[in-house]
């Protein structure tokens, strides 16, 4: 049987394109010890065509900062059940009752449910950056639908931007805020949180992803490698969450515990049951489940049990979590380095690392 480093280092083959430059594993299984696997280079390009040579490239680390992109989706989905429930609010509640953006038209009939599960009939990217600053979020809750509510599963990062804005405008506090307060802070997640390097993290503890000539970015290190959530201030529900693999990985103990870490609550159970029970019709799934925010039972990402759930990310990153086999996985990469044409899909690299993980 494969064991999980060696399906790591399967991704970086002698002699042929890699499918990351480096990665990290953490994998905690039945209450034991989390055990760790790194590979590879956090920084082996330096700019989008010139290959560092072996002796200059910056050697991965388990203490490094990863761009979760995506997975930010987990948190925004914790947080906006957290804010639900406090305010004693239904998550089939239309969202124009706060938004006000929201209050008319077909748009009116749009539900806090509908951005969890991605069935809004909103558009899948909304790329901002090119509109002035100060119109970038009317753009955002002004984005037209493509499909009525409720008819169709179609994954949309501007959904989890508004799900992100929606939470923000219940409570009054920004989306860190929120993430500090109902996550990060009581977890101990000391290494999470969003524009790390601009909330004084230092740059060489993040690792770099993509070098970007538009909109001319050059190495993007230490911020948002989304675009669309970096023309937000790299602030946003669908991405910009940075993290380690201990933190991310005790994240995803907190999911597998269900709700509650070491006596500490961050959702109630009833409403942690609701985040990872299947939520769409049969008629609107595409081989697999969607919960509140998490994708459950995809193969190759939660890996071989039907029951297992998490999310992945653009950069390279993937949380899993499984009951079944009382594990959680936690693999952090950056395939978009130095491009993200450099690499191809790493769906199948990825699920041969989880599959190893849970085996």
């Amino acid at each position: 049987m494969t064991s999980a480093r060696d399906a790591l280092l399967s991704g970086l083959p002698e002699g042929a394109t890699p499918a990351w430059p480096g990665a990290v594993l953490r994998v905690r299984r039945a209450g034991q010890p989390p055990t760790y696997e790194v590979v590879g280079d956090a920084v082996r390009w330096q700019d989008s065509t010139s290959e560092l040579e072996p002796s200059e490239r910056t050697a991965m680390s388990a203490e490094l900062i990863f761009d979760l992109a995506s997975v930010t989706k987990v948190f925004t989905a914790v947080i906006a059940l957290r804010v639900a429930h406090d305010h004693q609010l239904s998550l089939d509640s239309p969202v124009g009752d706060v938004l006000a953006p929201y209050g008319e038209g077909t748009r009116a009939a749009v539900t806090v449910r509908h951005l969890l599960t991605h069935t809004a009939g909103l558009p899948a990217s909304l790329f901002t950056h090119t509109l002035p600053a100060d119109q970038r979020l009317g753009a955002v809750l002004s984005a037209p639908l493509v499909a009525d509510p409720g008819s169709r599963f179609a994954y949309s990062c501007v959904g989890f931007q508004t799900l992100g804005l929606w939470a923000q405008a219940v409570t009054g506090s920004s989306l860190a805020t929120l993430l500090g307060e109902l996550i990060t802070t009581p977890l101990g997640l000391h290494d999470t949180g969003y524009t790390p390097v601009a909330n004084g993290v230092a740059v060489e503890r993040v690792v770099p992803t993509e070098w970007q000539d538009e909109p001319p970015r050059h190495l993007v290190r230490g911020e948002v490698h989304d675009e669309a959530a970096w023309a937000l201030g790299g602030v946003a529900g669908n991405a910009g969450i940075f993290s380690t693999a201990a933190d991310l990985g005790r994240f995803a103990d907190l999911l597998l515990a269900g709700g509650t870490l070491d006596g500490v609550e961050v959702l109630p159970a009833a409403v942690h049951d609701q985040l990872i029970s299947p939520q769409l019709p049969e008629h609107l799934t595409e081989g697999y489940q969607y919960g509140l925010g998490v994708r459950i039972g995809q193969p190759s990402l939660t890996g071989p049990s039907p029951s297992a759930y998490g999310h992945g990310g653009f950069t390279g990153t993937a949380l899993a979590v499984s009951p079944e086999h009382d594990a959680t996985v936690v693999l952090l990469s950056h395939k978009v380095h130095p491009t993200r044409t450099h690499v191809g899909d790493i769906a199948e690299q990825r699920r041969a690392v989880i599959d190893a993980a849970l085996g």
